[in-house]
């Protein structure tokens, strides 16, 4: 082995490692500042992908002092990371105005999100694409191996997948984001300094040849690099709506998913190049068995997953995704080393091969994204759409065997093989690919491009896996109601939520309220409720004249509102460790939320979270942004503002009036049992809490109860009421 190339894997591995910690940190920082559906993080991370390939593409030119370059690369983008977090609020600030955003037209938030993520993040994205074929040139500067390849390619990618799961563990569970983008900018310098001194000991100077390297045929590689990454891309938007379904969209689905993802993947690059034999037809044979290989990899897991039944939920989530997640990606590892090795056999110019290999293969991955995402979602839903990526990847892979086999005799078996698992495939029923997107019986469901809303047997609606209420009524969202109902004025009523409908059709059934505006992003949520099986169970309650949907993010919706417009704000997703809700309830958030309440208004926090870990840093953004809280002990219902929020017994009897009895959820007398539970917080109550570390950040991952461990201080916090 090379001696500079022990000290130079754990460079490769950071530099992976760096990517996409600030893939992760940048699609948190355009959340908070634009809002985003999923529909948005697939264009983002498609953005990002479509940027790697321009920069590989870019810097995969032959450079006089390679070693420089890169060094100059690896720098540029640790400055453009610490210059992100300043120019970013300015941007969302710019484009919302420059697209004239307003409530009426909210439905162009995608847009918005989109140009933001071109603004932000290509310009690094490039830079980061193009340390790739700059190592390739600074150290493989001629011909190499398939085997040195995948080794270096490996590295990176496992790198990359330490750098998904140290982002949430050991930097925004400890930093905000402004330190925790300077620490891994730090760590881009160190690799710029350490790829300086190391390349010096490869060569002071590639040689510059008189005459370049014979052109390569690039189309079909080009074409096999692009269906494979087509393939992948497909595999890992599937795979995602999958564990969010599993796991309610918590917020290590993603990270977690990642790190399978690219942990198998950069496997499959180091173990699977492992081969001597590098004569066109056996590599283009190789790589056609790896991409079928995957898709059966694929089926075999969706097999293994439906049989999964483990009583422990966190258990249950890992078992899964180590049956959906490891196969695929470990074959499909092995194929862009071999695709680089098969077309530089007859040229010196790896690292222009390289680079536009890596764009055909980011090409794929965009269109595999966006078009899985936006269009084969919607159209076909999750299960064809699943049949339709199996079927891709035995396709791919039956082109590259007939490519690699037709010299050989009886090259048509092996074909008429791939054929008969496809038609396999379609004899596979139903229910085994069902789990991917729902687990038990169900009424009606509808999927789309923000994801899966389910009408359960038991009247349960669940989105993305995450229970949202029982129709015609919940008898907790009945409590909560009430407690809007108890507020001296509420008249006008926001709520960040849709739920089931029914606090938006029992508030606008009261004459005393004027209207009902909701906020709620899940597209499919408005078109279940409207659908006929449960307009038989409680009618179409979205229809009332005095409800008003607006189906977007409420992070973009609530700076289009004006100031002071309502006398109560009611939110009942507070859970802490749900990526839909951690990283909207930041200080960021709550601020927003005080900025649209009137003087007197009041904030209702529904307390639907689980363990003082949750609760208290829900709290602690809470008395960031309002000058007084008080919790409502027997429920955990908290109320926020800066009036007084004293309420009178008597008062609340007579507001609440045939609601205490019918509704069959308040104790009796109703208005004494909310009056009497309530309890103001002080200065001293709030002394023990830990303090909020960045304005959008807030608790995201650390109040999770899977990382107790890693920050017992708050987690121990005594409560605030001694539960």
């Amino acid at each position: 082995m090379k001696p500079w190339l022990a000290p130079l894997l754990p460079l490769v591995a950071l530099s992976g490692a760096c990517g996409l910690i600030y893939q992760l940190i940048w699609e948190r920082m355009l959340r908070n500042s634009v809002g985003a559906d999923s529909t948005a993080s697939a264009v983002t991370t498609g953005v990002f992908l479509f940027g790697l390939g321009v920069g590989a593409w870019l810097f995969g030119r032959r450079w006089s002092h390679p070693r420089r370059v890169y060094a100059l690369v690896e720098i540029a983008i640790g400055l453009l990371a610490l210059a992100s977090y300043v120019i970013l609020p300015a941007l969302g600030e710019s484009l919302t105005a420059a697209f004239g955003l307003t409530l009426e037209t909210v439905g162009r938030a995608r847009e918005l999100a989109v140009s933001a993520a071109l603004l932000l993040l290509l310009p690094p994205a490039v830079l980061i694409g193009g340390t790739w074929p700059l190592l390739l040139a600074t150290f493989a500067p001629g011909r190499v191996s398939d085997r040195r390849v995948g080794l270096f390619y490996g590295v990176n990618t496992l790198g990359a997948a330490v750098g998904i799961v140290a982002a949430p563990l050991l930097l925004l569970n400890h930093v905000a984001l402004g330190p925790a983008l300077g620490i891994t900018a730090g760590a881009n310098f160190f690799v710029g300094v350490g790829v300086w001194r190391l390349g010096r000991r490869v060569s002071d100077q590639v040689p510059v040849q008189s005459d370049p390297p014979p052109a390569a045929n690039l189309g079909f590689p080009a074409l096999m690099a692009g269906g494979s990454g087509l393939f992948g891309a497909m595999f890992e938007v599937v795979l995602l709506r999958s564990m969010n379904v599993l796991d309610a969209s918590f917020a290590y689905v993603f990270p977690a998913v990642l790190m399978v993802h690219l942990a198998s993947y950069g496997a499959g690059c180091v173990i699977l190049t492992r081969h001597s034999n590098s004569e066109p037809c056996a590599v283009w044979r190789r790589v056609g068995l790896l991409l079928i290989a995957a898709a059966c990899a694929f089926v075999v897991g969706i097999a293994l997953r439906s049989l999964v039944t483990w009583p422990e939920h966190e258990t249950h989530f890992a078992v899964s995704l180590l049956c959906l997640g490891v196969g695929a990606p470990f074959f499909l590892g092995g194929i862009y080393p071999a695709l680089v090795r098969v077309t530089v056999s007859e040229t010196t110019g790896l690292p222009e091969v390289a680079g536009k290999l890596y764009l055909a293969s980011a090409m794929g991955s965009l269109w595999g994204a966006m078009g899985t995402q936006l269009g084969l979602m919607q159209i076909l839903g999750t299960v064809a759409t699943t049949r339709g990526v199996i079927w891709a990847g035995l396709g791919l892979g039956a082109l590259a065997w007939t490519v690699g086999s037709r010299a050989a005799p009886r090259w048509w078996r092996g074909l008429t093989g791939v054929a008969a698992i496809g038609v396999g495939v379609l004899w596979v029923p139903d229910a085994i690919f069902e789990p991917l997107v729902f687990v038990g019986p169900r009424a009606a469901l509808v999927e789309g491009s923000t994801g899966v809303a389910v009408l359960g047997t038991d009247r349960s609606i669940r989105v993305n896996g995450v229970h949202m209420s029982t129709v015609p009524h919940e008898g907790r969202h009945r409590l909560q109601t009430g407690f809007i109902l108890a507020q001296p004025a509420h008249g006008q009523v926001l709520l960040l939520g849709l739920g089931g409908g029914g606090i938006a059709r029992d508030l606008a059934a009261r004459p005393e309220v004027d209207a009902v505006v909701v906020v709620d992003w899940s597209r499919e949520l408005v078109r279940l409720l409207r659908s006929p099986e449960v307009v038989a169970i409680q009618g179409d309650v979205l229809a009332h004249p005095k409800i008003r949907i607006l189906e977007a993010d409420a992070r973009l919706v609530l700076p289009l509102m004006p100031p002071a417009s309502f006398d109560v704000v009611f939110d009942n997703l507070t859970i802490g460790d749900w990526a839909g809700a951690t990283s909207v309830k930041s200080v960021e958030y709550y601020q927003r939320v005080a900025r649209v309440l009137r003087s007197r208004g009041v904030f209702i926090d529904g307390g639907n979270f689980a363990g003082n870990g949750q609760r208290e840093a829900n709290l602690a953004a809470l008395a960031t942004s309002f000058e007084r809280l008080a919790v409502h002990a027997p429920t955990s219902v908290t109320l926020a503002g800066n009036g007084s929020l004293a309420l009178d017994a008597a008062w609340v009897e007579a507001a609440l009036g045939t609601a205490c009895t019918s509704w069959g959820v308040f104790p009796a007398p109703c208005g004494a049992w909310i009056v009497d539970g309530l309890r103001d917080l002080g200065t001293e109550d709030l002394n023990g809490i830990t303090p909020v570390r960045d304005a959008w950040l807030g608790f995201e991952y650390s109040a999770h109860p899977l990382c107790g461990w890693l920050h017992g201080p708050l987690r121990s916090t005594p409560s605030i009421d001694g539960r």
